[in-house]
């Protein structure tokens, strides 16, 4: 639920052109809805831009950790676009987090984020999950055969819901009520304790 909620969030933003380029867990937040369901939020766009109003140098920022890597080419002055699949590729990152509650792995000294082992063609290495092919399909070198927000939407929704098809994962929870059990509040994905 939660990963097709984000999906379709992200899906909005890149119907209209915009690159949130941000992506990370402080910058999501979710709503309980009252028949079990999730609301995704997407907070913090001060260094979002259109498509077409491509970054300067000195405005990218965002956590390193979640970058793509046309946004480290493009830190490097190579003439690339960033796009809205920069997000997707954020996104795949976060994926892997929310179900088997790490990053993906890196095993090269030389690559010190996940934008950088697929720049420097180390393949990654991601659990084994129902979710592991979309995944890695986010997280591709080539922005051409990248997933794009709307892709991984669809292919949430054939899945069927994210509640029956995640296996349990150990220490997962989200709680319904605020503290005084007057009824749904927005919570930080930091909530869901990995």
């Amino acid at each position: 639920m939660v990963m097709k909620s984000l999906a379709s969030a992200f899906m909005k933003l890149a119907e209209h052109g915009v690159v949130h380029a941000d992506v990370k867990p402080n910058n999501l937040i979710f709503k309980d809805t009252v028949d079990g369901f999730f609301t995704a939020k997407i907070i913090d766009f001060d260094v979002c831009f259109l498509e077409d109003h491509q970054l300067y140098l000195d405005e990218i920022m965002g956590d390193t950790v979640y970058y793509a890597p046309e946004t480290i080419l493009r830190i490097n002055e190579e003439e690339v676009d960033i796009t809205s699949k920069a997000d997707v590729f954020a996104l795949g990152i976060l994926f892997h987090q929310i179900v088997c509650g790490t990053l993906p792995g890196i095993n090269d000294p030389n690559s010190h984020s996940v934008a950088e082992a697929v720049l420097n063609d180390v393949p990654l290495q991601l659990e084994n999950t129902p979710y592991r092919d979309l995944i890695a399909n986010m997280l591709l070198f080539d922005v051409e055969k990248r997933l794009s927000s709307k892709e991984v939407f669809q292919r949430l929704k054939r899945m069927g819901s994210a509640k029956n098809a995640l296996p349990p994962v150990k220490g997962v929870s989200m709680p319904s009520t605020d503290n005084e059990g007057d009824g749904p509040r927005w919570h930080p994905l930091t909530d869901f304790d990995n």
